[in-house]
Formats: C-alpha cells, sequence, structure tokens
C-alpha cells in the first residue's frame, strides 16, 4: 500500500492512495470463507456451496467493503502520521490512467485544515464586555407595560375617549329614517387609530344611549366590503342582502381600560404566588433585578460573537476556498441553489463557522472538556425556563421535560451537546483573555444590536453554522425588540 499527497493549491491536493491485491485478497478470502460456511442455499448443506457460486454471489460486494474499509483506515491513519487534517469530505478524482492488473489506484481530491495554536494568540486577546445601566425611564417603561397588561375592561357611565371599548347598535336608514325591514347588528370597535377620523369625531364625548349617523363603510379605515359584511353587520355569506350606507348608531355600552391597583393580588400575577414583593417600591426593584439579568445575558451573547470575531482576526485562519466550494456546492442541494454573490458571501459566514469549530476542538482536547449528561438536562431546563418562564413547574417536572426533549429527538440531543460543548469552550477562553469591562446606554446596547442584525441578519449564531456539515468521518463507497422577562 502506498498512500502520497499531491498539492494542487495551498491546502489543496490530491491524496494518491494505491492498493496492490496483497493488501486486500487476503481479507476478501477470509470473508468469502466465512460467509460459505454460513451460507443457506437451496439444494446445498451449509458449508458445501462451491466457492466459485460464493465469489460469483458475494465477490463484487465484499470486495467494496474491504476496500472501503482499507481506505478508510488508511485515511485515518494517514492523517495522524502526518500531522494534517482534512476537511469535508474526500472528492473522488476521475483516474485517466492506464489500468492495471496489479494494482487498485483511488485519488481524491481533499482540503487541508489549517493548524491551530491557540496558545500563541491568547495574550494579546482583547475583548469588551458591556453591562446595560437601567435608567428609572426603563424601570417606568416596564411598570406601565405590566399595568396595561394587567389593567381589565370595566363599564363605565363617562363620556366615550380615546382607547374606550365601545359596544354598538348599528340600524340600516332609508332617507334619514330607520329601515323597517333593514339590517340591524351589534358589534364593538375601539377607540384607536384603526377608526376613521370621522368616525371617531362622531363618537368621542358621547354617552351611553347617544345615537348619531354615519356611513357603515366608513367606520375603520382598512374594511372593505366582505369585511363590513361580515363584522360589522353579521352577514352570513350566503345572505346577499343589498343595503344603504347610511346608518344609525346607538351607544350600547362603554368600557375603559382600568390599570390595576398595586396590592399583592397583582404582584402575585406578576411574580407568581410565592413573590416576596409586597409593595410598589420592592416590585420596583425586582423589576430592575430582573431587567438587569436580561441585558446581562444578551451583552453576554454580544460578547461571545465579539470574542470568536477578535479571535478570527487574530488567529488569521486561512482555508482552501476553492475545495470549500466545491465539496459544499456538490454535496448540500441548498448550496447548488445558491447564485454566485449568494455562495461568495455565505462561504465566508461558513469559513467562520469552521474556524471556531477548530479552536474549539483544539480548547476540548487541550483542556480534557467533557459534556456530561447532567449538563444537557441543565442547558435543556434553561432554555425552557427562558421560553416558557410564567409556568410555576416544581424542579422535578422541568427535569422530566428536559429528559423526554433529550430522549425523543436524538438531532436535538445533539445540538444542546453541541451548544453545552460551545459554552464550556467560551468559559475557559474568558478566563485566559483580556477583558474590559464598559458601561452603556440602552440606546447605545439597542445600536449595537442592530449592527449584529444588519451584518448578520440570515446568519444567526453563525460561529456554528459548519459544525453539522463535517462533524463525521471521512467516508469512501466504492463506484460512488420589546424585551420583558419577569421570574
Amino acid at each position: 500500500m502506498d498512500i502520497s499527497l499531491h498539492s494542487i493549491a495551498p491546502q489543496h491536493a490530491n491524496l494518491r492512495l494505491i492498493l496492490e491485491p496483497k493488501d486486500y485478497e487476503p481479507q476478501i478470502s477470509q470473508e468469502l470463507k466465512s460467509l460459505r460456511k454460513k451460507a443457506n442455499i437451496k439444494g446445498f448443506r451449509p458449508g458445501t456451496v462451491p466457492e466459485s457460486m460464493i465469489k460469483n454471489l458475494y465477490g463484487a460486494a465484499v470486495r467494496g467493503e474491504v476496500l472501503n474499509k482499507l481506505i478508510n483506515s488508511a485515511i485515518e491513519d494517514y492523517q495522524k502520521n502526518a500531522d494534517v487534517h482534512f476537511l469535508g469530505d474526500l472528492l473522488p478524482v476521475k483516474d485517466d490512467g492506464e489500468p492495471s492488473l496489479d494494482q487498485t489506484e483511488f485519488v481524491f481530491e481533499v482540503g487541508i485544515a489549517p493548524k491551530v495554536d491557540l496558545q500563541k494568540h491568547l495574550g494579546q486577546l482583547t475583548v469588551q464586555r458591556h453591562k446595560v445601566n437601567i435608567s428609572e425611564s426603563r424601570i417606568e417603561e416596564e411598570v406601565n407595560y405590566i399595568l396595561e397588561r394587567f389593567a381589565e375592561n370595566v363599564e363605565v357611565s363617562e363620556p366615550v375617549s380615546e382607547t374606550d371599548l365601545v359596544e354598538l347598535e348599528a340600524q340600516e336608514l332609508s332617507n334619514g329614517l330607520v329601515k323597517e325591514d333593514g339590517v340591524k347588528s351589534v358589534f364593538t370597535v375601539i377607540v384607536d387609530s384603526t377608526l376613521t377620523p370621522a368616525f371617531k369625531d362622531l363618537l368621542i364625548g358621547k354617552e351611553v344611549n347617544a345615537s348619531f349617523h354615519g356611513d357603515i363603510t366608513q367606520v375603520e379605515h382598512d374594511m372593505d366590503a366582505k369585511g363590513v359584511r361580515k363584522y360589522f353587520l353579521k352577514l352570513q355569506d350566503d345572505d346577499h342582502r343589498e343595503f344603504e350606507n347610511q346608518f344609525n348608531f346607538t351607544i350600547v355600552k362603554i368600557s375603559r381600560k382600568v390599570k390595576p391597583e398595586f396590592n399583592k393580588e397583582l404582584y402575585a400575577k406578576i411574580f407568581g404566588p410565592d413573590t416576596t414583593v409586597d409593595s410598589e417600591e420592592s416590585m420596583r426593584i425586582h423589576i430592575k433585578e430582573n431587567l438587569e439579568l436580561y441585558y446581562e445575558s444578551e451583552c453576554n451573547k454580544i460578547f461571545e460573537i465579539d470574542l470568536i470575531k477578535n479571535l478570527h482576526q487574530e488567529m488569521a485562519l486561512t482555508f482552501p476556498d476553492a475545495f470549500l466550494k466545491k465539496w459544499l456546492v456538490l454535496s448540500y442541494e441548498e448550496w447548488q441553489k445558491k447564485d454566485e454573490h449568494t455562495l461568495a458571501h455565505d462561504l465566508i459566514h461558513f469559513k467562520e463557522g469552521l474556524a471556531w469549530q477548530m479552536v474549539r476542538k483544539d480548547i476540548v482536547e487541550q483542556n480534557d472538556i467533557k459534556v456530561e449528561y447532567e449538563d444537557m438536562i441543565q442547558a435543556v431546563i434553561k432554555q425552557f425556563k427562558t421560553m416558557y418562564g410564567g409556568i410555576n413547574f416544581p424542579e422535578e417536572s422541568w427535569r422530566q421535560v428536559a429528559q423526554n426533549a433529550l430522549s425523543k429527538d436524538k438531532d436535538k440531543a445533539q445540538e444542546y451537546y453541541l451548544n453545552v460543548l460551545n459554552d464550556k469552550s467560551i468559559e475557559w477562553l474568558k478566563s485566559n483573555i483580556i477583558i474590559l469591562e464598559d458601561e452603556i446606554s440602552l440606546d447605545e446596547f439597542r445600536d449595537l444590536v442592530k449592527k449584529i442584525q444588519e451584518h448578520n441578519h440570515d446568519h444567526e449564531h453563525h460561529h456554528h453554522e459548519a459544525q453539522d456539515h463535517h462533524e463525521h468521518e471521512h467516508h469512501h463507497h466504492e463506484g460512488d425588540d420589546h424585551d420583558h422577562k419577569h421570574a
């Protein structure tokens, strides 16, 4: 057996593997003998099937299997011995040379990964970590949001005003009088910007039982004729009655959102029945603490993005673009559909993901970092609590939910595994770099988020994007913005 690497371009080469009969014939012969002993073919006792028949029936399949194992083993050994790592999959190259009876030759196009020397760069790596200053106006904004959220509609006797809910009885008119057999209905509107200015002027200031004339088609801006028939006049689809546009409107009921009082009942609704919040002051303190936790989490995400970006810039890992592009287009349907501009743009982000994976692999191997089952359970619980924080589950119930999530979906379990591996790797990095702390305003924070979204609008968490594409062995087959978080 002979295996050699022939350069095409930097980090881009052909891997040539030459096998002689002595490399594979003994194994093929052994496999066929084993099959002969076990073969169950009509007309022959076990172990008496002629060798020629076994070879005709199974020879090609056995040969392919033996060669595949040999090739994969040889490639893995070559990478270890030569201290190289191949990117993605090996791409078979057609051999235009003369076939040989004594040798079997395979040629693969390969991309070669760059060397990672993390320790060399860590001492120079500096990353900014932000802390959002929670202003009184932000707390006030959150308090108002909560009061609006828990406000209740209460029937009032005062005249109609902005944001009221008004129940109206509508009666069709003819020549200014209520039509005896005309269309009648009762419907409700909210006094806000959805109403036309003309209709809003007719409503505001009037009390219950007050009546006025108006155009039923000019109640709301965006209500078309079909909507008027269905929502205002309650006419069925098969009711094709014609009607006049002018109607008499009578105010039946006026309801108004009344904000709740600050009391224990409200605090229990907001923070759960076991809350220790017992006053408006302690509520504001609790809101501030929750906002600080939320923005700390968001700033950590920005910090991690900046950390990985700065690490990429500092290490300046290079990749064989031509090989990566060829491999991705040949291997994945979604890449085949990309035009040249999109492909070039997405390749940049793919390489960022590839670089991060290589750095992470180095961190994991050098520091013996492991992901335990309990780590994954806690990661699932944390995610579910963030998504469904309003559910007051006991801890054991959260644990059961996490166990079910991991056991039912292997792909999702792999995703959690990689997320935990990322988190542990980033935690290690944090303890080995220079971190500069600073405090920013909420507006500055929002500007940062906006810039990240603009830069990476369709590549959220792009530094993980490459993982699913190449975390596998090489195989060859012969022949073939409003942020509310409360506890």
